[in-house]
C-alpha cells in the first residue's frame, strides 16, 4: 500500500514538474518581443497645428487632417473618466490589468450564444498601442493575442503601480483613443461634436463621448443624424431651414443613457457628489447641440486645400535642389501664398466677429429627439 502511495506521489509530482516547466516555456514564448510596458506614456501623436493672434488668446487656424490635443489627468473632467470606466472596465481602479471575473462572464455568454466584451481598459490600450498590428489583426491567432493581452496588461499594471499609475492609463486611453469623425482623444472629439472646450461639458455629453470608442463609425452623431425643418411649410414646399436631429431611438442615445445609468447607480468614484443621482437621470432628457460655423467649415477645407499644395510643392522643389529656377519659383509662390492666406484668413476671422448668431450655428442635435423649441440647443 505503501508503494502504491509512493508511486502515486511520485507521478503527481512528476506531473507538477512538467506543467510547471511547461508553463515557463509558455510565459517566456509569450513575453518575447513584447514592447516595454513603460514606453506606454512616452508616446509621440500627430497633433494639429494651431495658430493664434498675437495676444496668444485668439484661435485663428488650425493644420492637420486629424484632430487630435493632448490633455493631463486633471485637465479631465471626472464625470468622464466614471463615464468611461462605468461602461468599459468597472474595476478599473482596482484590477491587476485584466479581469477574470469578467472573462469567465464573457466566456459562460458564449457558450450560451450572447457574445459579450471583456477586455479592461488596460487591455483594450495595449492592443493598440503595445502589441504588435499584424497579430491584432490576424484573427488565426485570437488565442494567442488574448494571452499577450493579458500579460502585458499585467506588466503595464505593475510598471504603473497605485493611484496614480492608474491615472497615467486612463490618461493615455482618454488621449489615444478614436472617437470618430476624425477625433482623436477625448479633448478633440468634445471639440469636433459639441462645439465646445472639454472642460465644459455635462454628464449627457460626457456619456456619449465615453460611449463612442466601442464603435466610432455606428454612434457618429452626424452619420445618426435625420434632418428635420425647423418651421412650418405647406406640404410639398421646401423646408427654408433645417436642423441636423439624433432620435432617441438611435443606438447612440439608447447608449448614452445606459452609461448615465451606470452613472445614476453610484459608480462614480472620481467625481463623487458632484452630481447627484437624479441629475444623471435628468441628463438622459438634455438637448446636446453641435455648432458649427458654416464659415469656420469653409477656412477649414481651404486651409487644408493651402496645406496640401504647399506640402507637394516642398518636397518636389526639394527634391531637385540642383535647378535653381524651380527653387526660386517655389518660394516665390510659396511667398505669395502665404500673404493670400493671411488675407483671406483676417477677413473671415472678422466676418466671425460680427456675423449673426443664426450664421454660427450650421448643425444642432437634439439628443431627445424632441422639437428645438421645446429646450433650446446648447451653445446655439
Amino acid at each position: 500500500m505503501g508503494w502504491i502511495a509512493l508511486i502515486a506521489f511520485a507521478f503527481l509530482a512528476g506531473l507538477g514538474v512538467i506543467g510547471a516547466v511547461a508553463a515557463v516555456g509558455a510565459y517566456s514564448a509569450l513575453t518575447r518581443n513584447l514592447a516595454d510596458p513603460r514606453t506606454l506614456t512616452d508616446y509621440v501623436l500627430p497633433q494639429e497645428t494651431v495658430i493664434y493672434d498675437r495676444t496668444g488668446k485668439i484661435e485663428l487656424a488650425r493644420f492637420g487632417s486629424a484632430r487630435r490635443e493632448i490633455v493631463t489627468f486633471d485637465q479631465i473632467p471626472k464625470v468622464l473618466v466614471d463615464a468611461t470606466t462605468a461602461v468599459e472596465d468597472k474595476t478599473f481602479w482596482d484590477n491587476a490589468g485584466f479581469d477574470p471575473v469578467a472573462i469567465a462572464a464573457a466566456a459562460l455568454g458564449s457558450l450560451r450564444g450572447d457574445s459579450r466584451g471583456a477586455s479592461t481598459i488596460t487591455q483594450q490600450l495595449v492592443r493598440n498601442q503595445l502589441l504588435d498590428s499584424a497579430l491584432v489583426q490576424d484573427p488565426h491567432r485570437t488565442a494567442e493575442r488574448k494571452l499577450k493581452e493579458i500579460i502585458e496588461s499585467i506588466r503595464v499594471t505593475q510598471a504603473f503601480p497605485g493611484e496614480d499609475g492608474k491615472r497615467q492609463i486612463i490618461t493615455a486611453y482618454l488621449n489615444q483613443n478614436y472617437y470618430g469623425n476624425q477625433a482623436y482623444g477625448v479633448k478633440a472629439a468634445v471639440r469636433s461634436y459639441f462645439g465646445i472646450d472639454l472642460s465644459e461639458i455635462d454628464p449627457a455629453q460626457a456619456a456619449i463621448i465615453a460611449g463612442l470608442p466601442k464603435s466610432p463609425s455606428s454612434f457618429d452623431l452626424v452619420r445618426n443624424a435625420i434632418e428635420r425643418c425647423t418651421t412650418t411649410v405647406a406640404e410639398g414646399a421646401d423646408c427654408p431651414k433645417a436642423d441636423l436631429i439624433v432620435p432617441s431611438s438611435t443606438a447612440v442615445v439608447q447608449r448614452r443613457n445606459m452609461i448615465l445609468d451606470l452613472l445614476a447607480a453610484g459608480l462614480t468614484p472620481m467625481s463623487g457628489t458632484l452630481y447627484s443621482s437624479s441629475e444623471f437621470t435628468a441628463a438622459k432628457n438634455a438637448c446636446l447641440a453641435h455648432c458649427r460655423s458654416p464659415l469656420s467649415m469653409i477656412m477649414s477645407e481651404w486651409r487644408e486645400g493651402v496645406a496640401g499644395a504647399l506640402s507637394m510643392g516642398l518636397r518636389y522643389g526639394f527634391s531637385c535642389l540642383g535647378c535653381c529656377w524651380a527653387l526660386m519659383l517655389l518660394l516665390f509662390v510659396t511667398g505669395v501664398m502665404n500673404l493670400l492666406w493671411v488675407a483671406i484668413l483676417s477677413v473671415f476671422v472678422l466676418i466671425e466677429k460680427v456675423a449673426p448668431a443664426r450664421w454660427k450655428c450650421a448643425l444642432t442635435f437634439d439628443m431627445s429627439g424632441r422639437p428645438q423649441t421645446a429646450k433650446p440647443a446648447v451653445g446655439c
